[in-house]
């Protein structure tokens, strides 16, 4: 499988969720696909911000991921 080398600009505009990855929260970019952890727990491939202002595509498990107040979609 070829990663998706796409920037997170272009996969989604805005940031509508956060997720909790590597013991911090970072602010989702936008979801790249959905597979499971070593543990088999649902979870997605997701580019998120880091605290260095870089985006990186982490592994999250679904129930770290949270929407933003007031988003529905």
């Amino acid at each position: 499988m070829t990663p998706d080398m796409r920037t997170a600009a272009e996969i989604t505009t805005g940031d509508h969720a956060y997720a909790r990855a590597y013991g911090r929260y970072h602010v989702v970019r936008g979801i790249d696909r959905f597979t499971h952890l070593p543990t088999r727990e649902r979870a997605a491939m997701v580019w998120i911000r880091d605290h260095n202002h870089r985006t990186i595509l982490a592994p999250v498990a679904l129930d770290d991921i949270r929407i933003f107040a007031g988003r529905t979609s």
